[in-house]
């Protein structure tokens, strides 16, 4: 790992091969010092340790090395077509924060509010970072390949330790504590690894719609089986959806390999039945709580509705003007006045200015003709799952992933077209 963090920051591009291998040894520090991050805040919290925040330290660190790399190789940056688009949609954001912080009603402390939000601006801001410093490897497939490798490794490394919790009961690895059922190894928060294991799930899937292989079939249902274990709701929306798709859209009950999957689990539901009866009872038992005491609507949302109610009553109503409405105006530090809802929150943060950009953020990155159905069943699925939860936005180790996979789908829709027209 050593040695990838050197030759990252081995910063001149001429005392490398290309300039694509600084960025791919960039991409493997970037992932390298998040997971490192998580390892330590995990234990941190573990062992109730006066300091639990390495993964904001580990997302400043990046941020500092991306920066160095950024301001030596200024000059190639700016030739770049991203360039403009990107610098644009950072300083946007930007000055609409400063905005709609100065909007804020006076009963709102300042400096304090403004300072205390700025961490959530850094993490809003990763994506056109992202975009802005990889852009020259969306086209190097090998490049691209072998860092979704890199972090498959580090994904796979992190479902072991979920298996361990799981099999072991190991609290260090849970979701929740003990009031909940959920395990998702070292990953620091439940939506971080909820949305690794919706992206290479899909990742998966896709490679068996191409090509069929002994190895991506087991890929697909030991991750599908070990999302499972994960506790959150959102995997279970999501399974639901890919269920629909592969049965209706793929015709997947048409195929052997269905059948042969269904037996597969069946098998093991009959093997693991009091683990499961177990795991089912605690987590449904908790929300059937949450029913009576709060009803329906707070224990789908997991209490994001009451978090959504109150940040609109007891924030925006009494402290946002009319230009807040245009330009957001957040106050989320202490998660007091947050929704845990990613577009809402964005909406809040940016308001209908940070909408747009972001809107337009997309539009750049899909900059490709889409032509198959499952790049926007993958975009579909994000999008929806994000509306309900957080951390497809605002989180650094998910934007890379996201980034990334879009650098995948993208190289694939050209490679088809390109054979295609030959």
């Amino acid at each position: 790992m050593l040695d990838i963090i050197k030759k990252s920051i081995n910063l001149n591009p001429k005392l490398n091969k290309t300039f694509q291998s600084s960025l791919y040894f960039l991409y493997l520090t970037a992932v390298s010092v998040f997971f490192i991050g998580d390892v330590f805040r995990k234990i941190a919290i573990y062992f109730e340790c006066e300091f639990t925040r390495y993964s904001t330290v580990s997302k400043l660190v990046v941020l500092l090395i991306f920066f160095i790399f950024f301001i030596f190789n200024l000059k190639r940056y700016i030739r770049e077509d991203y360039f403009k688009k990107m610098a644009t949609a950072i300083t946007i954001l930007t000055i609409t924060f400063i905005i709609g912080q100065i909007s804020l009603r006076s009963n709102i402390p300042q400096p304090s509010n403004f300072f205390l939000n700025i961490e959530y601006l850094v993490k809003y801001l990763y994506l056109p970072i992202t975009i802005l410093l990889f852009s020259s490897l969306k086209n190097e497939i090998e490049y691209v390949k072998k860092i979704i490798s890199f972090i498959e490794l580090i994904f796979l490394v992190n479902s072991i330790f979920i298996l361990i919790g799981y099999c072991f009961e190991v609290n260090l690895f849970k979701t929740y504590g003990e009031n909940r059922f959920g395990y998702i190894g070292v990953f620091s928060r439940s939506g971080q690894a909820s949305f690794f294991f919706i992206m290479f799930i899909l990742f998966y899937y896709h490679r068996l719609m191409d090509r069929l292989t002994k190895v991506d079939v087991f890929k697909l249902v030991f991750f599908i089986s070990l999302s499972l274990l994960l506790g959150t709701k959102r995997i279970y929306f999501f399974l639901i959806l890919l269920s629909l798709h592969y049965f209706f859209i793929h015709r997947g009950f048409k195929k052997r390999m269905t059948y042969w999957f269904l037996a597969i689990a069946a098998f093991l539901g009959v093997f693991l039945k009091h683990k499961l009866i177990d795991a089912f009872n605690k987590f449904f038992d908790l929300f059937q709580q949450i029913y009576y005491t709060n009803g329906f609507i707070s224990s789908l949302t997991s209490f994001r509705s009451d978090l959504f109610y109150n940040t609109i009553n007891e924030f925006v109503l009494k402290n946002w003007t009319f230009t807040n409405y245009v330009f957001g105006g957040p106050s989320f530090q202490n998660y007091i006045f947050i929704t845990g809802m990613d577009l809402f929150d964005l909406y809040l943060f940016f308001g209908l200015s940070g909408l747009f950009v972001y809107f337009n953020l997309f539009k750049i990155l899909l900059n490709f003709k889409i032509q198959a159905n499952f790049v926007l069943f993958f975009l579909f699925i994000l999008m929806i799952t994000s509306f309900f939860s957080s951390a497809f936005l605002y989180d650094p180790y998910v934007n890379l992933l996201f980034v990334l996979m879009i650098y995948h789908y993208s190289n694939h829709e050209k490679n088809k077209t390109d054979n295609k027209t030959k």
